[in-house]
Formats: structure tokens, C-alpha cells, sequence
């Protein structure tokens, strides 16, 4: 059987070609002639077969398509189309590929070449071409990888062609001329083709035309490109004009002042002894981005793993390796090349030589560590490439070299899981036969958050398994370069330490970068542009300019999936930054200051319409709200005290109830000199935490010394304060059943909040005197209240007051409802409030608002999602330090009696395992099932 892909696709079996399906059916088996032999797995051959984005039956169809392939290459169509592995895999001996003979055709006409014996070259280059039946893979329609190799095959083809006749010209064959002045023709701009012509009429003694055929080749690049002709050109019309003897009796491309093609190295030469761990998919991008262009720039943060990446792909393959790391001078990098890549003969400008000596080889030039040389380098790498065309060049940098057309593969490091494995790895190496107990993984997960995930750190940390164990080594990571020791012998690193790597990508920062960069350690878990200029104190251009120069040079990461954009030092980085800062304390300080000035800021829109951003907003500040307020609590705790009471309704609407009361426990503790009003808001807001709980006395203590501190004061601050704090009591006594309480607190908030102004305090009250008479059986008085409470609120734009009072009006429907449009009325309200309370970002009452959802599933049949859905809700409550009282009462549940006359054990059981494993968006869809 043959597989022909070099042309229209044909399938011939003993002689006589087969049918092969429809478009899709053809370019599924092209795409699995691509890589015969190999599993080409689902995902990529349906890539390859339909493209980005595939539609959802391309799984089902790919399977038809198979099994039609098996029909038309019966009876051997089961025994060549396996499935296997999570892909399919054509098996079909190298003969029968029309592909693979053209390229073990190739690969033995180079070989002859590299030999001196240009006939045996010509004669198998000849043959490989004839296989050749027009463009490959005609007539079929083919995607992402597969189509790059359409282009591919077509340019070797081409570079090919221009081998053949080069091979021909060595052997005298004088013919190829008019071939030539053919090909020129068709490809004006391949640089190669005029000069193998003006060499073919230069050894036939026709100097005048090799001349006249330079000037063409010069006015058709500056006409089409407005370029000038390469320096391989130039040189060769010099050579000419000069007579150059070496000229005559030997292909042009012998001429080349390098060593024999031997001198390039196997990669495999410099492949690590350990495994090579989580970067098979890098890996594999590295290597179609290689067959698509011509520039490859690896570039990431020190320790990443750049080179060993590099290594990887070369292994098995050839390529010229330089390794720039040890190179301190821009001038010296053509000679470094130029050694490289084996340069025997430079006459003169090794600049020059190099362009001379590759103009007319095909390769690749990796270029290692090219960091601290970029200009230079990329000054290179530009001559290089536009004076050798068969030429590929693969970089490893901390920074692009900003070369038009360069392809960039930005190297991240390793995911926590993959880190661990990399980890468990290098250890198992040292201890052959050990297996990490369920505790000495998580030890290890600890490990490499710390370090990143970054490969060399991980290493040097395995490294110290030797005499520390995985959870004393996580705990040493506090002063990770003591503890870290050096880099063995025969790593690929061109460090001794990681210290010295991580020094190696500051040090050279230009000092305005430099300076920032010692400002921005402190961030835990990143910081914003906006925060970079306040703690700068530099102008947004300025900083804007220095953040993109450090995450060019990968020492800042960026995220721009996020709005506003995100921007992050490695743990590493900023452990080596506080190291160097001469005054850290004092940085700390600053960042302190910052924090304190964000928090305030988005506090005071808590009342306001813009409460669900500044949520968010806070949210992803928590880990520098975290790290400020605990460094106020030791050196200002009264600053410490404000933050913590302003944060009051942040810590209750995301769900930071156990950090905050520890947070807010510890400042009034220390700040015991504090103003009156910062010390009552502080109170409020450990009350408050303390009813979200589940510590009900323990909130009404707090709550009453709120009440006292600030019940004789009558300015506006302490006066809205104790309106506030009444308001706590209410809606604490409202869950509590203790109705005259909550009526009488609510009545008085309203009043404060009438002569001071407070509308959120105003509505606040009314809508608990609302769920008051519904609770004392007023229902119909209670549900006008609450109504009213929810307009006037949504009129204010109090959107979070609304979500309140949707939620009682909800619960108050559903638990008279008699009919199914009276429930669906009340699902109506509740998910109204679902969703208000979803986009100001208050979790806790969503999860208490979900609890009247459970209660909904239930009445329109569906008893499996509630319980699962209830499971969820306690889970998830459980993680918040919410407590699960609190949340069933302040909802429509508990619901576990009812729930267990209506289920089995064994399905209660699968429903509590479900709703532990589901995520909020999946918890919010089972709540919103109750209005379909």
C-alpha cells in the first residue's frame, strides 16, 4: 500500500488507487500521514482537521471519519487505523510514505554533499523531487500545525531545487543555466538562485552575464523590497569582478569559511543526566514555532529552565550552540559566534566571515544567555538572517531582542503540581525507592509556592533532602539563599547560586527601574500601576515606562486577563530585593501607608452604588491589606485599628469572617489609646464578625460596648456609628427571634439616621421592621414594607439594601405559597437577590440567600439538587468560618429532616460528596434551576 501526500492526496493499493471519503475523511488521514506511526492525539487532530474553534461534534464526526477510513483501506483498515492512547495512529512502513521516502532521500543526498560527492548528492536530490506530483497535500483543507506544514514542505522543496542544481553545477553539468534563468523568474527575491546563476555563467566563462545578472537580481530586490543585495551577493560580485580561482572548479556553496557540517552539535551532547519534567507542551510549541519562522526567542525569568528547554528540542537534532553567558562584551560577540559555529579561516570582520560562511547553509544558530548583550546580539541576528536565508536562529533571553518578525515563547514557570513532580523527581534520585507519604506531599506543594516554581530553585531545594526533610526545608525557605546551596556540577545554569542568578537580572536594570523595583517588594500578591506610582511617588509615565521595562526583562510578570491589569515580582525576586533594601523597614512602612490610603478610599463606598467594585477592588488587594495591617499592628497599631473598623462590611460580605475577627481581635488589643470613634468602629466590626459566627453573646457584648462608647458623643461621626451598631443589634435580634428587641433598635437607627442623614441606616432599619411584622405574623404589612424598602433602595442605588429586602420578601412568599406561580413568584425575588448580592460581591449573603433556594428545589420536586445544593451551602460556609446555624436560620432551612424522609441514605450520602466538590458558579446554577 502507498500513501502519497506530495501532490493531490492518492491512496494506491497494489497498484490501484483506493477511494478515500470526503474532504474531512482526506484530511483526517493527512493529518495522521503527517506523523505516521506516531499517536497523534484527539485534541490536535481535531486542530488540525477543523480548526480553532472546533465545533462541539467534531469528537463524534472524527470517529465516523475513522471508521470510514478503515472501510476504504480494508481488509487492512482495523490493523493500520489504531486507536490508542487518547489518539489515533496510521501505522505504515517508511516505503510505503511517499514522505518519508522523499526525506530519507534527502537526508542521504546531504550526507553525500557534506562528503564531496556531489554526483551521488545530484542523483538522489533528483529523485526526491520527482516525487513530487504539485503542492502538497492538494485539495485538502487542512488547519493550525498541518497547514504550517504545507508551507514548510513547499520551502524545502524550493531550498531543495536550489540544492539540486547547486550539486549539478559541482559535477559540471552546464544545463542548469537555463533551469536557472527559469527559476529567477518565478522567485525574484531568493537571493541563492542569482547567485548559483551568476556562478553557473561565471565557470562557463560568460563573466559579462554573471555581472549583467548581479545588476538584475539588485534592481528587482530595490524595486519589490527598496532593499539592497545581501553581503553573500555583494561578496560574490566582488569575487567575480576579481577573478577569484576559488570560484572555478567548485560549488559556490563549498565556499563558505567554516568547518565541515560535523563541527555542528548533536544536542544530545548536552542533555542533562536527570529527566527532563513539565514542559512537554512548551516543548512542543518550541518546535512548531521553529518550522513556522525564522526567529525564536525563549525568554523568562532567571531560573526558569530557558536552556534546558533548548536542549530538549535539539536533542537527536543538529544545531550550532553558543553560549553567550560568559561573553561581557558587546564587541566580542560576532568572534563568540563565529567560534561557535566553527568558523576554521576569518579574514578580517568576523561579522563579515559569518555571513560569508552561512549564506548559503541551512541550520539553526542558538544563541544561549543573550540577556546582557541584547543590541548586540539582535544587531547580529538581523545581518544573519537577512544574508542567509536557509538560516534559523533560536535565542534564550530574559527580554525579546525586538527584532521585526521575531516569535516570541514567553517560559513561565511550573505549576505547583508540575513543580512537585519536578521535586519528587530530583529527591527520588538521591533516594532511590522513596514515595512521598500524603504529608510529604503537601510539604513539598509548600515548597514550591514558595520558590515559584521556578526549576532551579526546586532543584537546589531537592538537593538539601539530603540532610533536611521536606518540612523543615519548607519552613527554612524563610532565608531561601542561605538555605539553598550551590548549583551542582553539570547543571546547564551559568550560576553558582541562585543568588548570583537572580543578581545576574538585576544588577544591569537601568537605576530609575532599579529603584522601583526596591519600592514594589513588599506587594504580596501583586500590585496595580496605579499602586506602583503612589509608592513610587514618580509620575505615571515614568513608572509606566519602568514596569514595562521590568516585565520585558522578566522580572516582572504581568497579567492583563484581569482588569485593571495585575503586575507581579517572583518570590524570589522580592526575597532578594528586601535582602539588598538598606532601609526595609522603612519600605514597608511606605507600603503600609499605601494600603491604609486604599483601604480608606474604597471603604467609603461600602453605602454607595459603586459598593460591589470597591468589594472587588479590596478583594484583590486582601494579601497587601493582609501584609499592611499586620505590619501597622506592630509598629501603629492605632492605624492598625482604623483600617481593620473601616473594613467592617468587607470582612463580612467576602467572607474573610475567621482573618478579619483575628485581625480586628488583635488591633484592639494593642491600639489601646485609640480616638473614641476609631475604637467604636472597630467594636462594630468585631460584633458584627462575631454574629456571622455563630457567637451570638459574644456580638451583643461587643455591640453594647459599641453602644456605650459612643452613646454620649453627639457629634455626626460617633452619632452614625451608634445608629450603626443599633442596626447590628436589630438584624442580630431579628435571627434570634427576639422580635421587641429588634423593633425597638430598629426604630431608634431610623432615627438617628433621619437627623443625620444615613439613608442606608434609614432604609437598613426599615427593611428588619419589615421582616419584624412578617415574623410576627403582620405578613401582609410586613411583605408592602419590604417592598417599599426595596424600591427606595434601588431609587438610591442602594443595591445591596435592595438584595435585603428581596431576600425577606422572598422568604415571606415561599413560605405562604399554595400554588406554582406563587412559588415561582417567590423564586422570582429570591433570585433577584442572588444576583444583586452576586455583583456586590457579598458571598455570605448569597450563600444565606441560597438557603431559601434549597427550600425552593424542594417545592418544585427536585429533593437530589437541594440536597446537594444544601451541602454546598454548609461546605462552603464551613470554609468562610460562617456559622452553619446562622446560615440555615437566616435562610429557609435547616432542611435535613425533611430532606431524609424524601432520600435514602446512600443518595444523601452521594448529594453531601457532590456538594463538597462543587464550585460558586455551579452553586449559583443550581440555585437559578429553581426558575426554569
Amino acid at each position: 500500500m502507498e500513501f502519497r501526500v506530495l501532490g493531490p492526496l492518492e491512496v494506491v493499493a497494489g497498484g490501484v488507487p483506493r477511494q478515500v471519503g470526503s474532504g474531512r475523511q482526506r484530511a483526517v488521514l493527512t493529518a495522521l500521514l503527517l506523523r505516521s506511526n506516531q499517536v497523534v492525539p484527539n485534541a490536535e487532530l481535531i486542530d488540525m482537521v477543523w480548526g480553532e474553534p472546533a465545533p462541539r461534534s467534531a469528537a463524534v464526526n472524527l470517529r465516523g471519519h475513522i471508521a470510514g477510513l478503515r472501510r476504504a483501506l480494508a481488509p487492512e483498515g482495523e490493523r493500520r487505523l489504531a486507536a490508542t492512547g487518547g489518539g489515533y495512529q496510521i501505522s505504515a512502513r517508511p516505503d510505503e510514505v511517499d514522505l518519508a521516502v522523499f526525506e530519507d532521500l534527502v537526508a542521504r543526498g546531504y550526507a553525500a554533499r557534506r562528503a564531496g560527492e556531489h554526483a551521488d548528492a545530484a542523483r538522489r536530490f533528483g529523485t526526491a523531487l520527482r516525487l513530487w506530483r504539485g503542492h502538497p497535500f492538494d485539495g485538502v483543507e487542512l488547519h493550525g500545525a498541518a497547514a504550517a506544514e504545507v508551507a514548510r514542505l513547499s520551502e524545502i522543496r524550493l531550498v531543495l531545487t536550489e540544492d539540486h542544481l547547486g550539486a549539478r553545477l559541482a559535477i559540471g553539468d552546464g544545463a542548469v543555466i537555463g533551469e536557472l534563468r527559469g527559476l529567477v523568474v518565478v522567485h525574484p527575491l531568493r537571493e541563492p538562485l542569482w547567485m548559483l546563476l551568476m556562478r553557473a555563467l561565471h565557470v562557463t566563462g560568460r563573466q559579462t552575464e554573471a555581472l549583467a545578472a548581479y545588476d538584475q537580481a539588485r534592481e528587482r530586490l530595490a524595486t519589490e523590497l527598496g532593499i539592497d543585495p545581501g553581503p553573500a551577493l555583494k561578496d560574490l560580485r566582488q569575487r567575480i569582478l576579481t577573478g577569484d580561482p576559488a570560484l572555478l572548479g567548485t560549488d559556490v556553496r563549498s565556499q563558505a569559511e567554516i568547518a565541515p557540517d560535523s563541527a555542528r552539535i548533536a544536542g544530545t551532547s548536552h542533555r542533562p543526566l536527570n529527566a527532563f519534567v513539565g514542559r512537554e507542551s512548551e516543548l512542543r510549541t518550541l518546535a512548531r514555532v521553529l518550522d513556522e519562522r525564522r526567529l525564536v526567542t525563549v525568554a523568562g525569568p532567571a531560573g526558569v529552565g530557558k536552556t534546558r528547554l533548548v536542549v530538549e528540542h535539539l536533542a537527536g537534532r543538529e544545531a550550532w550552540l553558543v553560549r553567550l553567558a560568559d561573553v561581557g562584551q558587546a564587541a566580542v560577540v560576532p568572534q563568540a559566534v563565529a567560534d561557535g559555529v566553527g568558523l576554521v579561516r576569518i579574514a578580517g570582520d568576523p561579522r563579515r566571515s559569518l555571513c560569508r560562511a552561512l549564506a548559503d547553509r541551512s541550520g539553526l544558530l542558538v544563541l544561549d544567555n543573550c540577556e546582557h548583550l541584547v543590541p548586540a546580539v539582535a544587531g547580529l541576528v538581523t545581518e544573519l538572517l537577512a544574508c542567509c536565508p536557509r538560516l534559523s536562529v533560536l535565542t534564550t533571553s530574559r527580554e525579546p531582542l525586538d527584532i521585526d518578525g521575531e516569535a516570541l515563547l514567553p517560559l513561565n514557570p511550573l505549576r505547583t503540581e508540575t513543580a512537585v513532580a519536578l521535586l519528587v523527581d530530583r529527591v527520588r534520585a538521591a533516594h532511590p525507592g522513596w514515595t512521598p507519604s500524603p504529608g510529604e506531599l503537601r510539604d513539598a506543594a509548600r515548597v514550591c509556592e514558595t520558590l515559584d516554581g521556578l526549576p532551579l530553585a526546586v532543584e537546589l531545594a531537592a538537593a538539601r533532602a539530603n540532610v533536611l526533610g521536606l518540612d523543615e526545608i519548607a519552613e527554612a525557605l524563610a532565608d531561601r539563599f542561605a538555605v539553598l546551596g550551590p548549583v551542582p556540577r553539570g547543571s546547564l545554569t551559568s550560576h553558582a547560586t541562585l543568588r548570583e542568578a537572580i543578581a545576574w537580572s538585576i544588577e544591569p536594570l537601568p537605576g530609575a527601574d532599579r529603584t522601583l523595583l526596591s519600592r514594589l517588594w513588599p506587594f504580596e500578591g501583586g500590585f496595580s500601576l496605579d499602586a506602583a506610582e503612589t509608592i513610587s511617588g514618580r509620575d505615571n509615565a515614568s513608572v509606566f515606562n519602568s514596569v514595562s521595562s521590568l516585565i520585558t526583562r522578566s522580572v516582572v510578570l504581568a497579567d492583563t486577563t484581569t482588569t485593571p491589569s495585575r503586575y507581579r515580582m517572583l518570590e524570589t525576586i522580592r526575597a532578594y530585593c528586601e535582602s539588598e533594601d538598606p532601609a526595609p523597614v522603612a519600605t514597608r512602612d511606605r507600603h503600609a501607608a499605601w494600603m491604609r490610603g486604599f483601604a480608606a478610599d474604597h471603604a467609603a463606598l461600602f453605602t454607595g452604588e459603586h459598593a460591589g467594585r470597591a468589594v472587588a477592588a479590596l478583594n484583590r488587594e486582601w494579601p497587601n491589606l493582609r501584609a499592611g495591617i499586620g505590619h501597622d499592628l506592630s509598629r501603629r497599631p492605632e492605624a492598625a485599628l482604623r483600617t481593620v473598623g473601616l473594613l467592617d462590611w468587607f470582612w463580612t460580605r467576602s467572607g474573610h469572617i475567621t482573618e478579619g475577627r483575628a485581625l480586628v481581635g488583635e488591633a484592639l488589643r494593642t491600639a489601646t489609646d485609640a480616638p473614641t470613634a476609631d475604637r467604636a468602629r472597630a467594636l462594630s466590626a468585631a460584633a458584627n464578625l462575631a454574629y456571622f459566627a455563630g457567637d451570638i453573646a459574644e456580638g451583643h457584648r461587643l455591640g453594647g460596648e459599641t453602644l456605650a462608647l459612643t452613646g454620649g458623643h453627639t457629634d455626626l461621626e460617633h452619632r452614625i456609628l451608634h445608629g450603626s451598631a443599633l442596626f447590628y443589634h436589630a438584624v442580630a435580634w431579628l435571627h434570634t427571634g427576639e422580635f421587641g428587641r429588634a423593633r425597638a433598635a430598629a426604630t431608634e437607627a431610623i432615627t438617628i439616621g433621619g437627623r443625620t442623614r444615613t439613608i442606608w441606616l434609614i432604609l437598613g432599619a426599615r427593611m428588619v421592621l419589615g421582616a419584624v411584622l412578617v415574623e410576627q405574623g403582620q405578613v401582609h404589612a410586613g411583605e408592602e414594607a419590604l417592598a417599599g424598602t426595596a424600591r427606595s433602595a434601588e431609587r438610591s442605588a442602594l443595591h445591596w439594601l435592595a438584595a435585603w429586602a428581596e431576600f425577606a420578601l422572598g422568604k415571606s412568599l415561599l413560605r405562604k405559597a399554595g400554588t406554582p406561580g406563587q412559588v415561582d413568584d417567590a423564586a422570582d425575588f429570591v433570585w433577584r437577590a442572588i444576583t444583586r448580592f452576586q455583583a456586590e460581591g457579598d458571598v455570605c449573603h448569597v450563600l444565606f440567600t441560597m438557603n431559601v433556594a434549597v427550600e425552593l428545589l424542594l417545592r418544585v420536586g427536585r429533593p437530589v439538587d437541594a440536597a446537594t445544593l444544601e451541602a454546598a451551602i454548609l461546605h462552603r460556609a464551613d470554609q468562610l468560618g460562617l456559622d452553619r446555624t446562622s446560615v440555615s436560620q437566616a435562610g429557609a432551612g435547616p432542611h435535613e429532616a425533611e430532606l431524609a424522609g424524601i432520600l435514602t441514605l446512600a443518595q444523601r450520602r452521594v448529594a453531601k460528596t457532590e456538594g463538597a466538590r462543587l464550585d460558586w458558579t455551579e452553586m449559583v446554577g443550581l440555585a437559578r434551576a429553581t426558575r426554569i
